[in-house]
């Protein structure tokens, strides 16, 4: 065990992943995690900035995730849909990186895949009055 521990370790490393979490997303685990990714990313003298905006990028996700899971409380596969949740941070040579996603039903994707299709047709004022306005998706990329 120990040595595939090592290996996992490495892998992470090499794809510059810093924090990962699989799994049932709660309030609590949310600000729980947003907290210490806060104190690790200052720790790692991670601008201002760059800690609001990775902060900020997580939370947004994660709530989207625990958003869904507790809409979807009453499917026939919600403990699979609760329990799909998963979000990672990581840097690269473009700065940091938030990625997140979760099991999504079906008939669920076409109404998802339309509204991805508008957030991503505006132009920076109108994707911000957009989060304004519905609590939008953010761009995933977290200048540091």
């Amino acid at each position: 065990m120990g040595s595939n521990l090592h290996e996992l370790q490495r892998t992470l490393r090499r794809l510059g992943i810093i924090i990962s979490f699989p799994g049932h997303f709660t309030q609590g685990i949310i600000e729980e995690m947003s907290e210490a990714i806060r104190k690790h990313l200052e720790n790692q003298n991670t601008s201002k900035s760059g800690v609001y905006n990775v902060v900020s990028v997580f939370v947004e996700q994660t709530q989207n995730i625990k958003n869904y899971a507790t809409f979807k409380q009453n499917a026939s596969i919600s403990d699979q849909i609760s329990q799909s949740g998963i979000v990672i941070i990581g840097k690269n040579e473009d700065g940091f990186f938030v990625s997140s996603g979760n099991l999504v039903l079906n008939e669920d994707i076409p109404a998802l895949e339309s509204r991805l299709q508008e957030i991503s047709g505006l132009d920076k004022n109108g994707s911000e009055n957009e989060q304004q306005r519905s609590g939008g998706h953010r761009v995933h990329r977290c200048p540091g």
